[in-house]
């Protein structure tokens, strides 16, 4: 198997105007992880994919992901967990 017998032929692409909440609205409507980010003579300028809009939306998550060891305890929270 070739490369060529795995790739979109119809590539869904995003301009550089588009805000972070349509480019979601576009990987989400079209179930993609990511899509090339093209001018207006359609030349790749770019690529984004939901793990950039991901750490845009949610900016914390990567302090949690990159130092796991800082997540708190349910102890340290006070908080039980639910049964």
């Amino acid at each position: 198997m070739k490369v060529k017998d795995l790739m979109y032929k119809h590539v869904i692409s995003l301009r550089p105007d588009n805000t972070y909440e349509e480019a979601v609205k576009i990987l989400y409507k079209n179930d993609i992880a990511g899509a090339p980010v093209v001018d207006e003579e359609d030349n790749i300028i770019g690529y984004v994919s939901e793990k950039d809009l991901f750490r845009i939306l949610y900016p914390v998550t990567e302090t949690i992901t990159s130092t796991p060891r800082t997540i708190p305890t349910w102890k340290k929270w006070k908080i039980r967990p639910r049964k």
